[in-house]
């Protein structure tokens, strides 16, 4: 994306991880911009930076080792379970990259690249459906989305419990499940959404 932008933040505790088990973050700057280089600058300087620590660096670099594989696999996984969820009964509206911002991702995904393993859905049986699948669906639950597991988190209830009005006119209802897809099989993942479905 840096042909787009001069600085690009991104989370190391996530996907680059997978883990679950150590935070951190990134910055990167595009070499030769004039903007990038002033933000280099003031990271510079010790009082403004955060340090990584050394174990915490030491189990980054372990559990990115197999970043890139992590990445295809987790993207071709969530694209075929998502397939079966948003075309069920159950669900009202789907939301994926694949269908919603599929030109910006186009833009700058490498051939070989998806669309990520994150997807959201809200159910036609509103608030009510949506507690029952969550509790259903045999999967880990939790808001740090990106691990090498599946999550199933209720995001704007998570994100957004103090302006639950405020997400709802921008399209983020109180009833909105997110599913980060992780490694596992996807037939057993579908299979898993299939018996939770059929609980509501």
């Amino acid at each position: 994306v840096l042909q787009h932008a001069d600085i690009v933040t991104t989370s190391l505790t996530k996907t680059f991880s997978g883990a679950g088990n150590v935070a951190g973050g990134a910055v990167i700057l595009r070499s030769g911009s004039a903007s990038a280089e002033r933000v280099r600058e003031r990271m510079m300087d010790q009082e403004l930076a955060s340090p990584l620590f050394e174990l915490d660096a030491l189990i980054l670099e372990r559990n990115s080792r197999f970043y890139e594989e992590r990445v295809l696999a987790t993207n071709e996984i969530a694209a075929e379970v998502f397939e079966f969820v948003k075309g069920h009964s159950a669900v009202s509206r789907a939301c994926f990259p694949s269908i919603q911002t599929r030109g910006f991702y186009d833009q700058v995904r490498k051939e070989s690249g998806g669309y990520g393993a994150l997807f959201s859905v809200e159910l036609s049986g509103g608030e009510a459906a949506a507690r029952t699948l969550y509790d259903c669906i045999k999967v880990s639950k939790g808001p740090s989305l990106g691990t090498d597991f599946t999550l199933a988190c209720p995001y704007t209830l998570l994100a957004h419990y103090g302006e639950l009005e405020w997400a709802a006119e921008r399209g983020a209802g109180r009833d909105l499940l997110r599913f980060w897809i992780g490694l596992e099989d996807p037939e057993d993942l579908i299979e898993r959404f299939r018996k939770a479905f059929d609980s509501i």
